[in-house]
């Protein structure tokens, strides 16, 4: 709650802006795991469609174009987009043809609905609308949203991609031998994910049909390369929930040390030395008693033995695999 007022207001809210604060973070923020609350409950009987919010809900400036039956027609002043959105007789009066309101719209049941209490500033003409446009493009409000928009879009994606990964592997961690068999698995998931992979229900178009229906060219298939950290020893890959996809040099050996089943304390000072090296992986490795005795510290939970590591760095941010529109 601190973080989202932070962001849209760079203060605490005053009593009549906390409604505002509320509706984004149920909605639109993001929590540690990456994922909406909303989004949470997504699971419960009759809330299915709240699955659906991080990627449709929208808020922005509307002008009323008129109504349909129990739906009033809005226009986004932004982009032109047009929605219809349930709404009760009993709001005609306050949106009539050409008022303009700040809303955020959800959709539910079959259609879509608004979230909270929209703001309304009456009736404007072009002009008015466009300075109504300026001065909330002027507040921080636009760049939070869609900063947020673009976070939960690859956040789906990562996970999307998680799937397909723990398809084809059995697992979300995977141990191999030598870099040289990673890669041609690396390369054998990238082209299933990319070339064969139809949703999780089997029925929607491969991420190369896709492309191909987009921009009418032939998707291209691209090999992957593995970095020279990487050709040392047992590496792994692992393609965490909330992390995204990450690649594990020495994996084998740092596992196998921390297990007591060989010494390998050179490839755990590179692990605790490297602090771009994902400490999850540290934790899933083995036990931590080592750990502290290379730290010359009494043992304890990883979090303790490496405070910095664990340390807030504030919201989590995706780390998806690249797809056809990343490689151009």
């Amino acid at each position: 709650m601190a973080r989202a007022a932070a962001a849209l207001y760079g203060r605490p809210p005053d009593e009549d802006e906390w409604a505002d604060v509320l509706d984004l973070v149920a909605v639109e923020w993001l929590n540690v795991e990456g994922r909406t609350l909303a989004e949470s409950l997504g699971g419960e009987p009759g809330l299915e469609d709240l699955a659906r919010w991080p990627l449709e809900a929208h808020t922005s400036l509307w002008v009323v174009d008129g109504w349909d039956g129990e739906q009033v027609l809005l226009r986004d002043l932004v982009d032109d987009r047009e929605v219809a959105v349930r709404a009760p007789s009993s709001a005609r009066g306050d949106l009539t043809r050409r008022t303009v309101l700040r809303a955020r719209t959800v959709p539910w049941q079959g259609g879509t609905a608004f979230f909270g209490e929209p703001g309304l500033y009456g009736e404007q003409g072009v002009i008015a609308r466009l300075q109504l446009l300026e001065a909330w493009r002027d507040s921080p409000e636009p760049a939070v949203l869609a900063g947020l928009r673009e976070r939960r879009f690859a956040f789906a994606r990562q996970r999307d991609q998680r799937r397909v990964f723990i398809a084809h592997f059995g697992r979300d961690l995977v141990e191999f031998s030598d870099a040289t068999t990673m890669e041609a698995a690396l390369s054998a998931f990238m082209d299933g994910l990319l070339f064969a992979d139809r949703g999780p229900d089997g029925a929607a178009p491969t991420r190369a049909e896709a492309w191909r229906g987009a921009k009418g060219v032939e998707p291209i298939r691209v090999d992957l390369r593995l970095g020279d950290t990487m050709a040392a020893g047992r590496p792994a890959l692992w393609f965490h929930e909330r992390e995204g996809f990450l690649l594990l040099p020495a994996f084998g050996e740092l596992s196998a040390h921390l297990n007591g089943t060989a010494e390998h304390p050179d490839v755990l000072r590179l692990w605790l030395d490297t602090p771009e090296l994902p400490v999850q992986a540290l934790a899933a490795a083995g036990p931590t008693r080592r750990i502290a005795e290379a730290l010359s510290v009494a043992d304890g939970p990883l979090s303790c033995l490496l405070p910095a590591r664990f340390s807030d760095q504030g919201p989590p941010t995706p780390s998806p695999l690249p797809e056809f529109e990343d490689m151009g």
